[in-house]
């Protein structure tokens, strides 16, 4: 169908009604359901039926899925504006998490801190706004206070043998020159 671009009606209401029967019964899996919407794309047919029965088909099973597959499904459903179940386009973009990944209910929903998560209580993101990012953003909230200590250009001309002595090497480090005067003992100049 996609390299004649035949558009019958009759032709793609009855193959609608095959993709629903079989999605329905569980007899595609994602690779041959990828191959229909694919198709679809191609054709510019759209049947809000159809979509519908994928997303009620695959819900459950975005997990399992490639990356890429659902990826494109996205793409699809997005092309065509099928809005109807933002849940499963929302489980496209990030798939749940197993209850035994150490992100569970812990790293921040991006799509809550969006404005609006379609899953609420059953998402296995954290909707606390306090929540981290990502695991990896654990503990790096004050970076900059492990950094060493970065000096101003005058702080490095101006002071120079005053600042920053704390990295250097004994050998490195000069003496402070002292002005004249400095260096004689009390009572001495009067």
């Amino acid at each position: 169908l996609t390299r004649t671009r035949f558009f019958d009606a009759e032709l793609l209401g009855a193959l609608y009604g095959e993709l629903q029967r079989l999605l329905q019964a569980d007899l595609l899996d994602d690779v041959q359901t990828s191959d229909a919407l694919q198709c679809l794309a191609a054709l510019n047919a759209y049947d809000r039926g159809v979509f519908s029965a994928v997303a009620r088909a695959f819900r459950a099973k975005t997990r399992a899925m490639d990356a890429g597959l659902r990826a494109g499904w996205l793409e699809v459903f997005r092309r065509f504006g099928h809005e109807g179940e933002r849940d499963f386009l929302q489980l496209l973009e990030a798939p749940p998490l197993p209850p035994t990944d150490p992100r569970y209910r812990k790293v921040r929903c991006w799509h809550h801190s969006r404005g609006g998560c379609a899953l609420d209580a059953g998402c296995t993101f954290s909707h606390d706004p306090r929540a981290p990012i990502s695991l990896v953003d654990v503990g790096h909230e004050d970076w900059w206070r492990t950094k060493p200590l970065v000096m101003t250009q005058n702080q490095k001309t101006l002071g120079h043998g005053v600042y920053g002595l704390g990295g250097m090497t004994e050998g490195a480090r000069t003496t402070t020159a002292a002005p004249a005067g400095w260096a004689f003992p009390p009572g001495l100049l009067g």
